[in-house]
């Protein structure tokens, strides 16, 4: 790992943990990218190049205001269809087989690296047009906050700290413990 943070010349990072460790180490600070604006930019560019884009994850309000927003912007020739990510495990033929009749070139994400792995895995025989899956957890609520539709309000951050608390105890996950803390403290003094 330090061979690979001391070589960057460009990190994407979310948590900014990455970018932290490489300037401790190599004492210069290097540039980031703010994961919204890539994916951004990546619609953008899907429009611009004729490529059809579906959004799969996180909570229905979110996914489907984005997906009206992109539709409106681009004339409803990029996006192809939206899913939310609250879905039962029973569900996900289905949903492949919707993301795969869409005819979907890219899948933008709203889901941790390991459920994009393992859903793309279960499905590579329906998503084998699929060029681009990309994403991470949360990268639709920066989405939307970036492209100024949708602010967090108390509630939500109170809903996705109760979720994320379930999913720890779930799992003894201590990521969505961490997330269950910061979203409950966040929803409590905002």
């Amino acid at each position: 790992m330090k061979n690979a943070l001391d070589a960057c010349d460009l990190i994407h990072s979310d948590s900014g943990i990455f970018c932290a460790l490489s300037t401790w180490r190599s004492g210069k600070s290097l540039p980031t990218v703010a994961s919204q604006k890539v994916i951004a930019n990546l619609i953008r560019l899907a429009d611009d190049n004729g490529y059809r884009v579906f959004f799969l994850g996180s909570r229905f309000e979110i996914v489907s205001n984005l997906a009206a927003h992109y539709s409106n912007e681009t004339g409803s020739r990029t996006v192809c269809g939206f899913h939310h990510g609250m879905y039962r495990p029973e569900d996900e033929q289905s949903i492949a087989e919707q993301i795969a009749d869409s005819g979907a070139q890219i899948v933008i994400t709203d889901m941790d690296v390991v459920t994009q792995v393992n859903f793309t895995k279960r499905h590579a025989h329906l998503l084998s047009r699929v060029n681009v899956f990309t994403g991470h957890s949360g990268v639709f609520d920066k989405l939307t906050k970036y492209e100024g539709l949708f602010k967090q309000s108390r509630f939500s951050y109170l809903w996705e700290g109760l979720e994320n608390l379930g999913k720890a105890l779930q799992k003894d996950n201590v990521v969505n413990k961490f997330r269950a803390t910061f979203c409950l403290l966040a929803g409590a003094i905002h």
